[in-house]
């Protein structure tokens, strides 16, 4: 049996094991008590102790995925390939201060000191068909304003969006745009992963604290071509950085 599938199943298994076992426990303030352990006594663990338990099998799960995929691209090259990526501006006045791979870091990183309008969106030089996926970590660093990151879809704003909670700064997205977003604006890393289908696409975001927003974007048709718009308005700053690209 292929060692990465051996892999899955024994995280997998982990997981389901871990789940089990607090199936029996009851939660009193911070603690979490499990219930008879084999030598007849309690086993105690603090809530905390548990998320960052959870919060490690759920990274290493993605990890393990994603190894099963095709590295599309993680900026290794130190420089922007400019065969698999365009950069341009959507309805912005001008380029975000900085848009370019980090030569040290090895990532794409878009960042904007000054408060104003400036955006920038990169897009893959290619297209999705049904049945594949494009995965990728989005690292919000800072920003205050209006500072957002968004996909486009087919060279425009998604036509529309399920479910719609945050109209106003827009579902799905990540950062600040006259309210919080119901990704939320929290720093860290975001993992993105968007399945493609012949009239929609599924969109799944992991947030930094490891809980799970789903969203369907109805009403595009593939192929698909995906944008990555990252802007500031009137009054924002932002620093972004892109990384990890996965095809499947």
């Amino acid at each position: 049996m292929d060692k990465k599938l051996l892999g899955t199943i024994a995280l997998v298994t982990l997981v389901v094991a871990v789940i089990v076992s607090f199936v029996t426990a009851s939660i009193t303030g911070n603690f979490i008590w499990v219930n008879k352990v084999s030598q007849g006594t309690n086993k105690v663990y603090t809530v905390k102790e548990i998320d960052t338990k959870l919060d490690s099998i759920i990274l290493r799960l993605d990890a393990l995925e994603r190894k099963s995929y095709s590295l599309y691209d993680d900026f290794s090259s130190g420089i922007l390939d400019v065969s698999k990526w365009s950069e341009s501006k959507f309805n912005a006045p001008i380029y975000t201060e900085i848009h370019s791979v980090d030569s040290q870091k090895k990532v794409y990183v878009v960042k904007h000191s000054s408060p104003g309008d400036s955006g920038i969106v990169l897009t893959p030089s290619r297209q999705f068909s049904s049945g594949q996926s494009l995965s990728y970590d989005v690292n919000y660093i800072s920003g205050s304003g209006n500072n957002l990151y968004q996909i486009h879809i087919n060279g425009n704003y998604p036509p529309s969006i399920i479910p719609s909670t945050t109209p106003n700064p827009g579902s799905g997205t990540i950062g600040y745009w006259n309210g919080v977003p119901d990704v939320g604006n929290v720093f860290g890393i975001y993992k993105v992963k968007l399945e493609f289908f012949d009239n929609h696409i599924n969109q799944t975001i992991v947030r930094p604290d490891s809980t799970i927003i789903k969203h369907t974007y109805p009403g595009v048709n593939a192929p698909h071509t995906i944008g990555l718009n990252i802007h500031t308005g009137h009054n924002g700053i932002l620093n972004f950085e892109l990384d990890n690209f996965y095809l499947n």
